[in-house]
């Protein structure tokens, strides 16, 4: 049986700032400006998963969620609430409040062109960032979409020039890592001050 619940984002300035995100995490998916539908469904798809936007420092929970929130922005799920509204997180899971990327939003959306950089980053270190919570958002909703279709079916190439693709795909990423891990150190320690 499906609950159904509706929730949907609390505020203007959080609407405006999850729109700015979704053109940061197309551009970045996409190599384009995402349209204007596929960004109010990605606000949408927010909001229904009780993922926040904010800019702000101190974006802590209320109630048993700020009790359990420890260091690194990180919470324990409860068996009520789950996490910071995220429904469906395990009792007991450890997940990146979402509120904790405050500072992560704040200089991705001062710097763009961090971001791949900080998404390998959190890849390796911090997989339930928020960041990448938003960035699996965007491209769920970019894949679910007709306009896109050329960047998420796959290419044909002959066997040869596949197992190129894959080299050169692996090295760029190794390579975004290796940058990524320290700058999302910078920026969270920059967080912290």
């Amino acid at each position: 049986m499906r609950r159904e619940y509706v929730v949907t984002v609390e505020s203007e300035s959080e609407r405006r700032l999850l729109e700015k995100e979704a053109r940061l995490y197309g551009r970045y998916l996409v190599d384009r400006e995402p349209s204007q539908e596929i960004v109010e469904r990605f606000v949408e798809a927010c909001g229904e998963l009780g993922v926040t936007a904010t800019l702000e420092s101190s974006a802590a929970g209320s109630g048993a969620e700020s009790a359990q929130q420890g260091a690194g922005g990180y919470v324990t799920a409860t068996a009520e609430s789950g996490v910071g509204g995220l429904r469906g997180a395990h009792p007991g899971s450890r997940v990146a409040h979402p509120g904790s990327s405050a500072g992560m939003t704040r200089f991705c959306l001062a710097h763009p062109w961090s971001l791949p950089f900080l998404d390998a980053g959190c890849a390796l270190i911090r997989p339930e960032a928020a960041l990448r919570r938003k960035i699996y958002i965007m491209a769920a909703v970019l894949e679910a979409s007709t306009q896109y279709t050329d960047k998420f079916l796959p290419a044909d190439l002959p066997g040869p020039a596949f197992l190129v693709r894959v080299a050169v795909n692996g090295m760029i990423a190794c390579v975004k890592a290796a940058i990524g891990v320290p700058l999302l150190i910078f920026v969270e320690g920059r967080r912290r001050d």
